[in-house]
C-alpha cells in the first residue's frame, strides 16, 4: 500500500506538489465528514442534561450546513488537484513514450512486441490513467479517516482504540494476502492481453492473405484459443480474490460487532457516559 503511494508519487514528477496539496485538503474533508457524529452527541447530551431548548437545533443546523458546504468545497479542491492531475500525468507519459518508440529501429515492431505495445497503450496506461489516481485517492482517505477514527476514540476511551488497532493490524494481514494476490495474477492477465492483442493484430493485417487462401478457419482457432485464455485468467484472477474479499468484509463487521459489545460494556460499567455509547 505505501509502496504504492510512493511510486505514484515518484511518476507524479512537477505535479506532485498538487498532491501534496490534496492530501492536506483531504485530511480536512475527512475531519468534516465527522461533524454529523459530533452533533449527534451534542444533541444526545444536551437532551440527557435537560437542556434541549430551540438554541440547540439552530446551533446544530447551521454547524450541519456549514460542515455539508465547507465539505462540498474541499472535494472539489482535492478532485483538482489529485484526480485532474492523472490525465495530465499520463498525457505527459504518452508523450514520452511516443517519442522513443519513434526512435526504435524497425526490427523491433515484430508480431509480439506489436501486441505488446498496443497492450500497454491501450489498456495498461488507460487502466492506470482511470483508476490510479482514484485508488491513491481511497488510500489516503482511508489512512486519514483511521487517524481521526483512532484520535477521536482515544478521547472516549483507550481500549476502542486499542480494539480499532487490533482489527485494523487483521485488516492488514489480509489486505497483504490480496496484495500478493494481484500482483502474481496482474503478470498472468497482462501477458494474456498482450497475446490477444498481438494475435488480433496479426489476423486483421493478413486478412487479404486469409480470405486469398481460405485459411479463416486455422487464424481463426489461434484468436478464439488466445480469448479462451484471456478469459480463464480473468475467471481464475476472480476466483483468487473473492474468498480473502469476502474475509475482508466480514473482518469490517466483527470489527464494527466489537465496538457496539466494547461500548455496550463500558456504559453499563460507567465507564462511558450514554451520548458516547450511542
Amino acid at each position: 500500500m505505501f509502496k504504492l503511494i510512493s511510486r505514484i508519487m515518484k511518476l507524479s514528477g512537477g505535479y506532485r506538489r498538487m498532491l501534496n496539496r490534496a492530501y492536506v485538503l483531504s485530511f480536512f474533508e475527512n475531519l468534516l465528514a465527522d461533524v454529523p457524529v459530533f452533533l449527534i452527541f451534542y444533541v444526545l447530551a444536551e437532551i440527557i442534561q435537560d437542556a434541549f431548548t430551540a438554541r440547540t437545533i439552530f446551533v446544530s443546523t447551521i454547524v450541519l450546513v456549514c460542515g455539508v458546504v465547507l465539505r462540498m468545497i474541499l472535494r472539489f479542491l482535492v478532485d483538482v488537484n489529485q484526480s485532474g492531475v492523472g490525465y495530465e500525468i499520463f498525457a505527459r507519459e504518452r508523450m514520452s513514450l511516443g517519442d522513443r518508440i519513434k526512435r526504435f529501429p524497425m526490427g523491433f515492431f515484430t508480431e509480439g512486441n506489436i501486441g505488446n505495445v498496443t497492450a500497454v497503450i491501450t489498456n495498461d496506461i488507460t487502466f492506470v490513467e482511470e483508476f490510479g489516481m482514484d485508488t491513491l485517492g481511497k488510500i489516503t482517505s482511508s489512512l486519514l479517516s483511521l487517524l481521526v477514527a483512532a484520535l477521536f476514540l482515544l478521547y472516549f476511551d483507550w481500549r476502542l482504540t486499542a480494539a480499532l488497532l487490533c482489527v485494523f493490524a487483521l485488516f492488514m494481514l489480509i489486505f497483504m494476502r490480496l496484495n500478493k494476490i494481484a500482483a502474481e495474477e496482474s503478470e498472468n492477465q497482462q501477458e494474456a492481453q498482450k497475446n490477444l492483442s498481438g494475435t488480433v493484430i496479426e489476423y486483421i493485417k493478413g486478412m487479404p492473405v486469409v480470405k486469398a487462401f481460405n485459411l479463416a478457419g486455422k487464424n481463426h482457432r489461434a484468436t478464439s484459443e488466445d480469448f479462451r485464455r484471456m478469459t480463464e485468467t480473468q475467471l481464475r484472477y476472480e476466483q483468487r480474490f473473492c474468498a480473502p474479499m469476502i474475509l475482508s468484509e466480514c473482518t469490517a463487521g466483527f470489527g464494527v460487532a466489537v465496538f457496539i459489545l466494547i461500548s455496550g460494556l463500558l456504559g453499563l460499567g460507567r465507564g462511558l457516559q450514554l451520548p458516547f455509547v450511542v
